[in-house]
């Protein structure tokens, strides 16, 4: 029993100590860990030298394919356009790799795309006896700072999601059981003539069943949790900037809306699966996560940022009865193209004679 005991020991202390020695690598970036991920989203975008670089950091939003961010690259052809976004991430994991790539491209502008919907969330997780003690156990370690938790967790998703396509998913399906892949072509079908239509990922589920009104407490930063997030999140984000903004870079904050805050029936959906919000969050423009932060970064910067926020022109576009969204979170082609053109005109003509 006690050589049982001995060993168990050590077992742990070697555990703590990998977990301790991961964190120190991944936190002080002794190696680049996401040199392989922008390597892919650029491997087609060939860099000029005689053209100057803009730098775009965001999250799914800016690293999707079809995203404003590809488009920008149409119409801006006279930069070279260097997509730096990761799927899931957020300005933890920003604030790891922005300075590193900023030096090496010493661009002219950097555009830092934000999303309502889930930033603060992910500055600090909600926790909760509805969650398994497992998931429990994650959002504790990963608030309290072990950063290194999220690389590994994201890089198993991602290179899960990398490698399904939704015709291999039919596939297997259909080798399996044809009767489900007509169904599965029926709700497709179903989905595309219903433009508004919404399909909730599991994960948003969960989290409205954790917190029905995690939506609404973003958007207004009205809860205490979130409001502690987005002091966190602010003060992250000046120090990702202030060594930038006193370089004379360009910034360009974009604000990426929830898509409740757009239609009508994109916020049904959500009401039907449980959100709930204390005052319809549609056709308030100057809302509170965006004003806020813009505020926070006024304090400290005045000089060379601009910031974009596109929710009027995507709610009159959608309530035009044209929709701007996909049936998840992320907008659809027209959408993305509404902000990339007016980020085209925000480089081209708001710091033309700076």
């Amino acid at each position: 029993m006690t050589s049982f005991i001995s060993l168990f020991k050590k077992i742990l202390f070697g555990f703590i100590a990998l977990v301790i020695g991961l964190e120190v690598v991944y936190r002080h970036q002794v190696f680049d860990h996401f040199f392989y991920l922008f390597n892919r989203y650029n491997k087609n975008n060939e860099l000029m030298p005689n053209k100057k670089n803009i730098l775009i950091f965001g999250d799914s939003h800016s690293q999707n394919k079809g995203s404003y961010a590809f488009q920008l690259r149409e119409h801006l052809k006279n930069y070279n356009i260097i997509n730096l976004s990761l799927a899931g991430s957020g300005l933890h994991q920003t604030k790891l790799f922005f300075n590193h790539y900023s030096k090496i491209y010493n661009p002219e502008y950097i555009i830092m795309q934000f999303y309502v919907g889930d930033d603060l969330f992910d500055i600090k997780y909600e926790q909760s006896e509805k969650l398994s003690p497992l998931k429990n156990l994650y959002f504790k370690l990963f608030n309290s700072g072990l950063s290194v938790l999220w690389h590994l967790n994201a890089n198993l998703i991602r290179q899960t999601i990398h490698s399904i396509s939704f015709d291999n998913v039919l596939r297997d399906i259909h080798n399996r059981d044809e009767n489900k892949v007509t169904k599965t072509k029926n709700s497709v079908n179903e989905t595309q003539k219903d433009s508004y239509k919404s399909i909730l990922t599991k994960r948003e589920k969960e989290r409205i069943n954790l917190n029905p009104n995690y939506i609404d407490q973003q958007i207004n930063i009205s809860s205490s949790h979130y409001r502690n997030a987005f002091k966190d999140y602010t003060s992250i984000l000046q120090n990702i900037i202030s060594p930038e903004v006193k370089r004379g870079t360009k910034f360009i904050m974009l604000f990426i809306p929830h898509k409740v805050q757009v239609h009508k029936r994109y916020l049904q959906s959500y009401e039907n699966e449980g959100a709930r919000f204390k005052n319809s969050p549609m056709s308030v423009f100057d809302y509170p996560f965006y004003y806020r932060t813009k505020n926070e970064i006024l304090k400290k910067h005045r000089d060379n940022i601009s910031f974009i926020n596109p929710i009027e022109k995507l709610f009159n576009m959608a309530n035009k009865g044209e929709s701007v969204y996909r049936t998840d979170t992320h907008l659809n082609e027209k959408g993305y193209g509404i902000i990339s053109k007016i980020l085209a005109k925000n480089v081209s003509i708001n710091f033309k004679s700076k």
